[in-house]
């Protein structure tokens, strides 16, 4: 962790309790930053990014948009029963979610909540009203607790994604209710101030990306961009481009779920009218290849590999053009992928992750994920968890993957939900040493080194050759 990092961790202990001990002084300064933004606007061009973030929350929760207003909401496979729209347990906690609540963590996002925006319905619009004000009237941002589920940045972030391309696409189809847009423009602001006053430097990383993509979905349709907001957007996404975007496109932390939120974050920025020439340049060309990244890192059925942290229904399915068939190397981010048709094979061959915080990273190391004639055959376990204990760093482990190990040896030590202790990498093998249709890559740890070689068979299948030694032979 860098000093810069280190002391916005302390900061934010410090607002941790500051917040408990003296609400009325911190709600004070959040109010005080409220007063000095703007609201949204309408006049503003409408963009294409809206329309995609909409269009993501709308598949994710379109089939429940008749449940809702009757309080019924499902998130990550699990259904809870409010009764009401109105009567939503925002504290409510899952006992096995143990110290990293999930589900409520989720439930706070609201992004539920954006499908019922589009829809423009004043019945839809009046169960919009009733969830905010159950939430305003049942919870805090001064509650012990508050921001690891429905005050968490991340979190609030993604509310304000999906309740601000919402209400913009549902404003460009109807006049809305006075009264609608003055309750959910004034809650809008209320988080856009929250999450200025709380970017996850100590985290970085998607953190900050998801921080900066909310900031700048606002202001881009705000009635006016304060100067020192200008300046540190500016600022912010210059620094998170160039030390987490990697050369090839690849998101830094190599989960193929968060690259595809890095998209997201990106075709924002890329849209954002006041950020300097250079820099949108610069967002523009890496949306390029970051788009291409992820379609590398899609099976034909267009949802992700799961390689690290990385579960479906978290990101947008790929729908652009397919990764050439053939060969296909992301050499800064490890990955590899083989392809003819709809037969896929996908490798993983990178480091954990960045060394400053390889919180989202599983020793995965040479892992494949395989898919023939479209369907999925060989699948990576994902992650169904982030709380700390004995399951979520077994779901970490090499032991839990399908590349080659060394039998009763860990090459990774984790500690907590996201600490690491002895940190260890893949690489890929050089293509250019490599017959056409094959992938390679090399692991070195303690006990030897291991390759792994997968050639493709047009029509017929993948090889996957492994290769233990004690004596490095490349």
């Amino acid at each position: 962790m860098s000093w810069f990092m280190l002391l916005y961790m302390i900061r934010r202990t410090l607002r941790n309790h500051i917040a408990i001990q003296a609400p009325a002084w911190y709600k004070k300064r959040l109010s005080k930053i409220e007063d000095s933004l703007p609201f949204l606007s309408l006049a503003s061009q409408q963009r294409i990014s809206v329309q995609e973030i909409g269009d993501f929350y709308c598949a994710e929760y379109g089939d429940q948009i008749t449940d809702i207003p009757n309080g019924k909401i499902v998130l990550h496979g699990r259904s809870i029963d409010f009764k009401s729209a109105g009567c939503i347990d925002w504290k409510i906690r899952i006992p096995e979610e143990g110290d990293h609540q999930m589900w409520a963590v989720k439930l706070g996002h609201m992004g539920f909540l954006c499908p019922l925006l589009v829809s423009g319905d004043d019945e839809a619009l009046k169960t919009v009203l009733e969830v905010i004000r159950s939430f305003r009237r049942s919870v805090s941002v001064t509650d012990p607790g508050a921001f690891n589920t429905y005050w968490f940045p991340y979190g609030v972030s993604h509310r304000v994604l999906a309740l601000t391309s919402g209400y913009l696409i549902a404003a460009s189809k109807r006049d809305l209710p006075e009264e609608f847009k003055i309750e959910i423009l004034e809650f809008l602001r209320e988080n856009i101030a929250f999450i200025v006053d709380n970017i996850e430097y100590e985290l970085g990383n998607n953190h900050i990306e998801r921080n900066l993509a909310a900031l700048c979905i606002y202001f881009s349709h705000a009635t006016s961009v304060p100067d020192w907001i200008r300046k540190k957007l500016n600022r912010d996404i210059r620094h998170l481009l160039d030390q987490t975007i990697l050369a090839d496109g690849g998101q830094i932390e190599r989960s193929p779920m968060y690259q595809g939120l890095s998209i997201a974050s990106q075709s924002v920025w890329a849209e954002t009218p006041f950020l300097e020439d250079s820099l949108k340049q610069d967002i523009i060309q890496k949306l390029s290849k970051a788009r291409y990244a992820f379609s590398v890192l899609c099976h034909p059925d267009g949802k992700v590999a799961l390689f690290n942290d990385s579960w479906h229904h978290e990101v947008p399915v790929w729908r652009g053009s397919a990764a050439p068939t053939g060969r296909s190397l992301l050499s800064q981010s490890g990955y590899a992928r083989l392809a003819t048709g709809t037969d896929v094979c996908i490798l993983d061959a990178g480091a954990l992750g960045p060394r400053w915080n390889p919180g989202h990273g599983h020793a995965d190391f040479l892992s494949v994920e395989i898919s023939l004639d479209g369907e999925r055959l060989v699948v990576d376990p994902g992650t169904s968890r982030y709380n700390t204990g004995e399951e979520r760093r077994r779901e970490r482990s090499a032991a839990a993957h399908n590349g080659p190990i060394w039998k009763g040896y860990e090459p990774v030590s984790f500690l907590g939900c996201f600490k690491i202790g002895r940190m260890a990498e893949a690489h890929l093998i050089d293509d250019i040493e490599l017959p056409c249709l094959t992938v390679a890559g090399i692991f070195r740890d303690d006990p030897g080194v291991l390759i792994r070689v997968v050639r493709h068979y047009p029509n017929e299948g993948f090889l996957i050759a492994d290769i233990w030694s004690k004596n490095d032979p490349i």
